[in-house]
């Protein structure tokens, strides 16, 4: 049962993070909500990919990861206090 909370921690931290690179996509580049997703989704495969080649694949993931959660912590900060 632990197992099954982890994953869905995992997952919904996930969604998250990837959520946090496509407000970034969305706010300073203007980009449209379809093509923020689709960008976001190509390039951290490409990033991956290029880290795995090099053999820093969890090094890679996990700064992704972290980067991501920052961006959308950095954006709900700012609409909190900005706007």
């Amino acid at each position: 049962m632990s197992y099954l909370i982890m994953i869905s921690f995992k997952f919904i931290s996930f969604g998250l993070s990837e959520f946090g690179y496509v407000i970034f996509l969305r706010s300073f580049f203007h980009y449209n909500k379809y093509l923020a997703w689709a960008t976001v989704f190509i390039s951290n495969i490409l990033f991956l990919y290029l880290f795995a080649m090099l053999g820093f694949l969890s090094v890679a993931a996990e700064a992704m990861f972290v980067v991501g959660l920052f961006l959308i912590l950095y954006f709900f900060y700012y609409w909190g206090h900005f706007r």
